[in-house]
């Protein structure tokens, strides 16, 4: 019933709700009353508990304990889902200055940061524990770049529109099974616009970090195309690993962040950093999977240090059988920026 309000489309105003012990929303309609105990509207709707909070009191969606300093606070015993839901409405907000991006979340992140067990760090828009999982967020929807620098390439935060991401431990849905780490952070950094506040604007950052890539080429039915030029757009361009497809290896479908990510894709060799494997329980599919970004390297740059432009899944058909899925070789070491 607010979805369509004015104020629930600007990002500001989202901490402002979630944030508050009790709102009164003036409605176009009518007006509606929320607490951590209900969600009452003038008309006589009635909701028990509340979700839209960091300290959601309904078990439908996010089971919860009480916090210990705060008893009147529930916290949810799955942290990393619930911060999942805030991105998932923030996402899909919109801000009158792009630069506000990570400053009109801060006053959530700060609040979130003290239900995490420490040290936990803050890394635009990413916390340290889950990073690595959290690197492999896929743009949804309609997505679009800044016109100038705001996060690094591997942040959500470094595009506009709506993105998902995965959460191995939540036991949900098709995020259930077996999560194999193939890649591993060695050092991360961040630089802040204001080191009074960590979890503010950002004017650089990098990931050091190790992942099998595969180089990734057109598919043979895109190169046969009248005049395709690979990548030939955001969503469902078609690519494949090896430059020539072998036996019953099939192509795979790439999705840039944005459509400025596909043009700068073009013209450039790109690779699929791979950092997950996932084999789904046997009710389900049991073939495995493998969650990939892809990347390119950053010209003018000294060392091995490339830039995300999208995501890619992949089917162990989509691979083959590479050299690394069985000893962990053949891993390259790199900087993402």
């Amino acid at each position: 019933m607010l979805k369509t309000e004015p104020l629930s489309q600007r990002g500001w105003a989202l901490q402002e709700r979630w944030l508050a012990p009790r709102v009164l929303h003036f409605g176009t309609e009518q007006m509606f009353f929320e607490c951590y105990c209900s969600f009452l509207s003038e008309q006589g709707f009635y909701l028990p508990g509340r979700v839209d909070t960091l300290f959601p009191t309904t078990s439908r969606t996010f089971p919860s304990h009480t916090h210990p300093s705060s008893p009147d606070k529930p916290i949810p015993d799955n942290p990393t889902l619930h911060w999942h839901a805030v991105l998932d409405a923030y996402s899909r907000r919109s801000l009158t200055k792009p630069s506000d991006k990570l400053t009109a979340l801060s006053g959530l992140a700060r609040t979130y940061a003290s239900l995490l067990p420490s040290p936990t760090t803050y890394l635009a828009g990413h916390w340290s524990p889950t990073l690595l999982h959290d690197l492999i967020w896929q743009a949804v929807g309609t997505t679009t770049a800044p016109a100038v620098y705001r996060a690094p390439s591997w942040s959500w935060a470094a595009i506009d529109g709506p993105f998902g991401l995965f959460s191995p431990n939540s036991g949900i849905g098709w995020d259930k099974g077996e999560w194999t780490a193939l890649a591993k952070i060695h050092a991360t950094s961040i630089t802040l616009k204001s080191a009074q506040n960590p979890f503010g604007e950002v004017t650089d950052g990098y990931i050091d970090i190790s992942a099998p890539l595969e180089r990734l080429y057109p598919a043979a039915e895109q190169r046969e195309g009248d005049g395709d030029v690979f990548p030939n757009r955001q969503k469902g361009a078609v690519a494949q690993t090896k430059e020539k497809l072998e036996g019953d290896m099939e192509p795979t479908y790439t999705c840039f962040d944005t459509q400025t990510h596909t043009e700068r894709a073009r013209g450039r060799e790109l690779w699929a950093a791979i950092l997950w494997k996932h084999v789904r329980p046997a009710e389900m599919e049991r073939e495995a999977s493998y969650h990939a970004i892809i990347v390119a390297r950053v010209e003018g740059r000294e060392g091995n240090v490339y830039e995300r432009l999208g995501k890619v899944p992949f089917s162990a058909k989509d691979l083959g059988v590479c050299g690394w899925m069985d000893d962990g070789g053949l891993v390259e070491r790199f900087t993402l920026v």
